[in-house]
């Protein structure tokens, strides 16, 4: 729903993922669009949906920033930190080098902290590549896809108090290798480990590399060379997305060479670096996955899974490795289109992806049965947007997933815009109140629905006087019996106060999100104690209000209480959680 250069949601490309900030919601920004052309920076908070531009970084706040390219990190003191492929016009072109700005949540300041010098000078380097990453001492590590001495991008470090940058490498493209790519990875034993892509080009490491760096000495090790189709490390163009299975062994696939040329996935172990080629581990040759073009994700079971671009005799294939125990490798299913983007998993045993750009699915831990959640629609209809990025989708503190698609979407009222759209997929139940039923000066019936989304849920309605619910009180629903479907719900409130405005909603949960999932804050106001004031409120007038026919004083004829009493008690109430 981006608006280009004005608009209600200026901005224009997403290119980033969406990250939590320290003040509870998500940031993210876009490549082009808002003032200058040169990107935003924009917030949404998760509570509301509500969407506010945070700064446009051609804007007067970061003068000389542009085209954001990589993701967020938060350093030691909330500030946020990120790359930009413009900054200062001319130098490199008319692009410049690009450089590094931060983004303070709590004012929504963003300021330029250092500009790449290319070749030469103090922040030697050529644009940040994918993010940074903070080590153990606070420091912010990073690669530059290109620049330095020989620009073939370099290793630098930054102290986020100061600024200040210092290059630890330099890369030369003969045996430390070439193109550095995707943020480092720190193994919890005081290194960062990375991959140079190469460039094919001839010499010992252009085909692509692993290595690693000391964090507090500088030390440089390649770990790997990669050596083609053959060889002591088959393999090609190392993806960016190293994993450690937690023993002592760091996983990834290469998208080029191995066997047959398309691709392989190998281990290393952290100490002495020996090599694995993993997919010669006992896998037959025609069901072998080719092409991988993503890093792995962990299961919480010790499995590490991926996706592949194609396999001998599918379009793509996800797989897991069981790294914490054999190593044994498993096709699960061919992804519903071509396969675009990285697993997450969502702590309730599914992985979550993206495939062909425009679908969202998920696959179960243990099953592997996979399902469309949600296809998108580009410029209107029920999931409008396109194009969905390869990075993962970004699982909230809410229990819910958000992500972007690049193109696509509408505005608020409807209406195609076509820059890119914010999303959110619902995880758990979904409750929804409705106005009540009928009212009397004590009880009160209320309606409302759930669609428990394939998990059985627990409903429960919380009121209250007090507008916000506070101290409210949690009287349980009967819960619908069918799963996969919205259904009715109905709550019988009693010995309510006449004359009392009562505020109310559904709540529910599940296995599936353990957080409270709420309908709408509504509310109705009992009646005056009495008969007369209930058939005033109902359209009876005059004789028809006879005294004595409410001889319990619950504001209901003795008819109503007669018809009513069939009614089951209510259960006991107790205490709402939170």
């Amino acid at each position: 729903m981006f608006t280009a250069g004005e608009g209600a949601f200026p901005g224009r490309i997403p290119s980033t993922g969406l990250i939590l900030a320290p003040d509870g919601k998500l940031r993210g920004m876009t490549e082009r669009g808002g003032p200058g052309n040169r990107g935003t920076v924009y917030a949404i908070d998760p509570a509301t949906d509500t969407w506010s531009l945070v700064t446009g970084l051609g804007g007067v706040g970061a003068p000389g920033l542009g085209a954001p390219a990589t993701a967020l990190t938060a350093d030691s003191q909330g500030l946020l930190w990120g790359g930009a492929d413009i900054a200062d016009q001319g130098g490199h072109g008319t692009l410049g080098y690009g450089g590094l700005y931060t983004l303070d949540p709590r004012t929504g300041e963003v300021t330029r902290r250092l500009v790449f010098t290319g070749r030469t000078g103090s922040a030697k380097g050529t644009a940040l590549d994918g993010g940074l990453t903070m080590d153990n001492q606070g420091r912010l590590w990073g690669f530059s896809r290109q620049g330095g001495g020989a620009d073939f991008g370099t290793v630098f470090r930054v102290d986020p108090a100061s600024g200040v940058l210092t290059t630890v490498r330099d890369f030369t493209g003969a045996s430390d290798g070439r193109y550095p790519g995707g943020a480092p990875f720190l193994d919890g034993q005081g290194n960062i480990w990375g991959v140079t892509r190469g460039d094919y080009g001839g010499g010992e490491a252009s085909l692509g590399t692993v290595f690693k760096i000391h964090t507090d000495t500088g030390a440089f090790t390649t770990v790997t060379t990669f050596t083609g189709a053959t060889g002591a490390a088959v393999g090609l163009t190392p993806n960016p997305g190293l994993a450690s299975d937690g023993l002592s062994s760091i996983w990834g696939t290469t998208f080029y060479g191995g066997t047959e040329v398309r691709g392989s996935l190998f281990k290393l172990d952290a100490g002495s670096g020996a090599f694995t080629n993993v997919w010669e581990l006992g896998i037959p040759a025609g069901s072998r996955p080719v092409l991988p073009i993503t890093g792995l994700a962990k299961d919480g079971l010790g499995f590490l899974w991926g996706v592949t671009n194609a396999t001998s005799s599918t379009k793509g294939a996800i797989y897991k490795i069981n790294a914490a125990a054999t190593g044994a490798f498993t096709g699960i299913s061919e992804p519903p289109g071509s396969v675009a983007g990285n697993l997450v998993h969502d702590g309730a045993g599914w992985m979550w992806g993206t495939a062909g750009g425009e679908i969202i699915y998920k696959t179960a831990r243990d099953t592997h049965r996979t399902v469309i959640l949600h296809q998108l629609t580009r410029l209107g209809g029920a999931a409008p947007g396109e194009w969905l990025p390869s990075a993962p989708l970004l699982k909230h503190t809410d229990g819910h997933f958000y992500g972007v698609a690049q193109r696509g979407g509408v505005l608020a009222d409807g209406s195609p815009a076509g820059r890119g759209q914010i999303f959110r997929l619902h995880l758990g139940p979904l409750p929804h109140t409705l106005p009540p039923a009928s009212v009397s000066a004590t009880t009160a019936r209320i309606p409302g629905t759930v669609h428990s989304n394939d998990s059985a849920s627990e409903v429960f309605l919380d009121y209250s006087t007090d507008p916000a619910l506070t101290g409210s009180l949690a009287l349980p629903v009967t819960s619908p019996a069918v799963l996969d479907g919205e259904q009715p719900v109905t709550a019988f409130l009693r010995g309510l106060e006449p004359a009392t405005t009562y505020h109310y909603r559904l709540r529910a949960v599940n296995p599936d999100n353990t957080n409270p999932q709420t309908g709408e804050i509504l509310s109705f106001t009992t009646s005056e104690r009495g008969l007369a004031p209930w058939l005033a409120a109902h359209g009876f007038t005059g004789a028809e209000a006879l005294p004595g026919a409410d001889p319990d004083a619950d504001g209901l004829p003795t008819p109503w209480n007669t018809s009513s009493a069939r009614i089951p008690a209510s259960p006991p109430l107790k205490s709402c959680p939170g």
